[in-house]
């Protein structure tokens, strides 16, 4: 692996803008070689040619030069995101005050070494590093006598503290990777017992953990919940969440656990809980829990209410859309969520719950009013800014719609440019699907009406419901429903305005 070539493929815009300034902070010539095999490394990976660059910066054969070179530039880039992220996180700031603290002591500037190892432990005590805070007191007891002018004693005492705490959380992440192995591996649904999850936990608990306080620890139980929680969403086991949420919840609450340091992760347990509910078709059960949902996201003063209001939208949306005569029900819920000034701040949130608003007209066949909710989406400011697959989504849930409004003539006019824009994102593997419904659309438009190709259409509409129908897909209008609708309309069970064009 040549590391050079792994560093400066890893770079953010922002981070190769930093490395160019950092470079040309003492010297800015123009024939700078260093720069020219940054640029030559940036543009042309992954196809780096070492021949012909080293003939292009030395003219030779020989690679000597250039490795001195490689390793020189793989240095400057290393320093360079070293100085551009040394404040991204508390834990990179209190490693930056720990190296100075070093500098100062080799220099002897007793000053500025008390300045800044007090900022290190300060910043390691607030955000309880306590591996760093080890070596922050070994660092202190070396230097105590000499440059502290006080006992080593206490820092002595500090040290072994910040190792007690530590060993004890190192067992916490020694029980809790082990369960998360077991978790994985472990073929849940073969079981007829309802607990298995929180039996595996027991046992885990028991065989892993030297320390009885572990079981009862605030840190071992949210560190288990996020594995558990985490892993049971990946394999999509929502029967075995929905248990070990609810005992979860019941759990903290009882041994009062949650705080306002901990907050976010009572909000987030709700809405995962809110969501297996829905999952296990428990629809009711789970619009009532939203009222739990929204009662903690105005806790301590709304502390995360502006973050999860969305969720608490989201979760009454997905209940209503499944329940029978819930129709306005939803359209109030999704009108109310998107005149929301905190919803309004959200693009993709705001994108969301617009293509909802078209559903649930779709769904109650009110074409009119659906078209008109997906081009207010389309049509503005936020479309560009959306992911490229969300847009086509939205863009074919346009199309579909046209269709029930018989305005074929628009649909046949739009292929063309979409499969301009969108040509490079429909060419990949992973928009197969995508591709094969523009296609189908493409079909249906021209030879929805000739008898004589009745077969060829129903034939490759099959196909592509056969071949996309064990995945759950995040369609703005399902594909496949849609395209069953279309096969019974070319057989001639049902009517539809487009036999009449």
């Amino acid at each position: 692996m040549d590391i050079l070539i792994q560093l400066i493929s890893s770079l953010s815009k922002e981070e190769q803008r930093n490395f160019k300034l950092f470079l040309n902070r003492t010297n800015s010539s123009a024939e700078r070689k260093d720069e020219m095999l940054f640029n030559y490394i940036k543009n042309s990976y992954p196809n780096y040619d070492e021949e012909n660059i080293n003939k292009k910066l030395y003219y030779t054969e020989d690679k000597n030069a250039l490795y001195r070179l490689k390793n020189r530039l793989a240095e400057d880039v290393s320093k360079s995101l070293y100085l551009l992220h040394y404040a991204i996180s508390d834990y990179n700031k209190c490693l930056y005050y720990i190296s100075l603290s070093h500098v100062f002591f080799n220099k002897k500037n007793k000053t500025l070494l008390q300045f800044f190892i007090k900022k290190a432990e300060v910043t390691g005590v607030q955000n309880e590093f306590y591996d760093l805070l080890i070596v922050i007191y070994n660092f202190k007891i070396k230097i105590a006598s000499d440059f502290l002018e006080v006992s080593p004693e206490e820092f002595i005492n500090q040290r072994n503290n910040a190792q007690k705490t530590l060993d004890k959380l190192n067992q916490i992440e020694e029980v809790v990777a082990v369960l998360s192995y077991r978790i994985r591996t472990f073929q849940l649904h073969t079981s007829s017992k309802q607990n298995k999850v929180l039996e595996l936990l027991e046992k885990t608990i028991k065989e892993f953990s030297k320390d009885k306080t572990i079981k009862n620890s605030t840190t071992f139980k949210v560190k288990t919940y996020n594995a558990i929680s985490r892993i049971l969403l990946q394999k999509q086991d929502y029967v075995s969440l929905e248990r070990y949420l609810r005992h979860t919840y019941a759990d903290f609450k009882k041994n009062n656990l949650f705080d306002k340091n901990n907050h976010e992760v009572k909000i987030q347990l709700i809405t995962y809980w809110i969501n297996a509910l829905y999952k296990n078709q428990k629809y009711y059960d789970s619009l009532k829990l939203t009222t739990e949902l929204k009662n903690a996201i105005e806790e301590f003063n709304y502390l995360h209410y502006e973050k999860y209001l969305f969720f608490y939208y989201n979760s009454r949306i997905i209940n209503y859309s499944t329940l029978e005569n819930s129709f306005e029900k939803r359209v109030s819920i999704l009108t109310e969520a998107i005149n929301n000034h905190i919803i309004q701040k959200q693009t993709n949130h705001l994108a969301i719950l617009y293509s909802n608003l078209a559903l649930a007209y779709f769904d109650n066949q009110d074409y009119k009013n659906a078209l008109r909710n997906i081009l207010k989406l389309i049509n503005s400011r936020h479309f560009e800014q959306l992911d490229m697959g969300f847009q086509c989504k939205l863009i074919f849930a346009e199309l579909m719609i046209r269709f029930e409004l018989n305005d074929i003539e628009y649909v046949s006019a739009q292929f063309l440019k979409i499969k301009r824009k969108y040509n490079a994102f429909l060419k990949l593997p992973s928009n197969s699907r995508d591709k094969d419904f523009l296609n189908l659309l493409t079909l249906l438009s021209k030879d929805y009406r000739h008898t004589k190709k009745k077969k060829l259409v129903i034939s490759s509409l099959k196909i592509f419901t056969n071949k996309y129908s064990n995945e759950n897909y995040n369609d703005v209008i399902n594909y496949n429903p849609w395209i069953e609708k279309q096969i019974e309309i070319i057989k001639g069970h049902t009517t539809n305005k487009l036999q009449n064009h």
